[in-house]
C-alpha cells in the first residue's frame, strides 16, 4: 500500500486533518455536486478530471440514483479504516460488483437462450453455485472485519472478560453443528448482547442460504432443476429452502408449483448485505468509533451493473412488504 504525508493529504480539502494519522485511505475521488478527485504518482498528489466507472467515491449523495450506498462498507472506510481490514474492504466492494454482474449475467443467459440452445439450464446452475459462493464469501469476510475489530476494540466494562472470535462465520454461529443462543454467544466470547443477537438473527437464513445451493445445484447428482418459459427460469417452490419466504404472487405460480427463480436469488443477495447492515449498524450504536475520514461524505459504490442490482433490491423490498400484508390480513 502507497503511503502519502498526511500534510500532503491534508490539501484535498474534504479529509478531516485530524482524524487521518494512522487510517488508510480507500478513494481520493469527492462528488458534492461536482467530481473532484486526485491521483498519487511517487509521493505527490495530483488533482485531475475523472469520474467513476466501477470503483467507490465520497459523496454528499449519490451522483446517480443507482449508485450504491452501504452502511458496513461506509463504516469500514470512515471509522474502522485504523484496523488492518484493506484486503477484507476491497474483497467486499468486489463480492458486491460480482453480485450484480452474476445477476446480469442470468438475465443475459435467459435473452439468449434461444442462441445458445441446449444446455442453459445447466449454466444457469454453475451461475447459481457461483452466487452462493460470493454471498457466502461476503459472511466470511465480515467476519473476518469483526474478528479485527473486536480484537482491538477497548471496552468500558472491564470486568467483561474478550476472547477472540471466531475467524469463520459458521464456526461462530454454530458448536458441533448445534446454533449457539445469544446467551451461549454472550459468555463463549464476551461480546455484548446486542452483537450476539445480530448472530442468531442470521443463523437461520446462512442455514437456509447453505441449504439453498446443496438443493438447486447438487439436488442427490440429479441434472439442475431448472426451468425456463418465456417469463423467465423457474424453479420448484419446493427446492427454495428460505423459511415462511412467501415473495411470489399467485400470478407467479406456474403449473406443477414452479415459481420464477430470480426473486430467491434476488432475496439472497438481499439478505446476505442486510445482514452485514445490522452488525454495522449495531457496531455504531454500541461501541465508541473514532471520527469519520470524510465528514458529512459516505461512501458509494459506481459498478457496471448498478441497475441491476437496484431493480434486484427494489424488488424483494416491494415483495417483502407484500408479504407481511398479506400474513397479517
Amino acid at each position: 500500500m502507497t503511503q502519502i504525508d498526511i500534510a500532503k493529504l491534508s490539501a484535498i480539502p474534504f479529509f478531516d486533518p485530524a482524524a487521518l494519522p494512522g487510517h488508510f485511505i480507500c478513494s481520493t475521488m469527492f462528488y458534492d455536486g461536482e467530481w473532484h478527485a486526485w491521483i498519487n504518482a511517487g509521493d505527490q498528489l495530483f488533482k485531475t478530471r475523472m469520474w467513476p466507472a466501477e470503483t467507490c467515491y465520497f459523496g454528499t449523495s449519490a451522483e446517480r440514483p443507482t449508485d450504491l450506498s452501504l452502511h458496513f462498507i461506509d463504516l469500514m472506510a470512515q471509522k474502522l479504516s485504523v484496523f488492518p481490514i484493506t484486503r477484507q474492504l476491497f474483497g467486499l466492494q468486489a463480492d458486491v460488483y460480482n453480485l450484480a454482474a452474476s445477476l446480469a449475467k442470468i438475465q443475459l443467459f435467459h435473452r439468449t437462450r434461444k442462441e445458445i440452445g441446449q444446455g442453459v439450464p445447466r449454466m444457469v446452475a454453475t451461475e447459481v453455485e457461483y452466487l452462493y459462493n460470493v454471498c457466502r464469501s461476503i459472511f466470511d469476510l465480515w467476519q473476518e472485519v469483526l474478528f479485527t475489530f473486536w480484537d482491538g476494540v477497548q471496552l468500558n466494562d472491564t470486568s467483561i472478560k474478550k476472547r477472540k472470535l471466531k475467524k469463520s462465520y459458521a464456526d461462530m454461529l454454530f458448536s458441533s453443528n448445534n446454533a449457539r443462543t445469544k446467551q451461549e454467544l454472550v459468555g463463549r466470547f464476551g461480546i455484548p448482547s446486542a452483537l450476539a443477537e445480530c448472530y442468531v438473527e442470521s443463523t437461520e437464513f446462512f442455514t437456509d442460504l447453505r441449504a439453498f445451493r446443496d438443493r438447486v445445484v447438487h439436488g442427490g447428482g440429479q441434472p439442475p432443476t431448472i426451468f425456463e418459459d418465456d417469463s423467465g427460469f423457474l424453479i420448484a417452490a419446493a427446492r427454495v429452502p428460505f423459511r415462511d419466504l412467501n415473495i411470489w404472487g399467485d400470478e407467479e405460480t406456474h403449473p406443477n408449483d414452479l415459481v420464477p427463480l430470480l426473486p430467491a436469488l434476488s432475496y439472497a443477495i438481499y439478505r446476505t448485505i442486510a445482514t452485514c447492515e445490522n452488525f454495522s449498524r449495531t457496531i455504531e450504536a454500541n461501541f465508541t468509533l473514532l471520527p469519520p475520514i470524510v465528514p458529512k461524505f459516505r461512501l458509494l459504490m459506481r459498478g457496471y451493473f448498478d441497475e441491476v442490482l437496484a431493480r434486484a433490491f427494489a424488488d424483494t423490498e416491494a415483495r417483502l412488504v407484500r408479504a407481511v400484508a398479506s400474513n397479517a390480513a
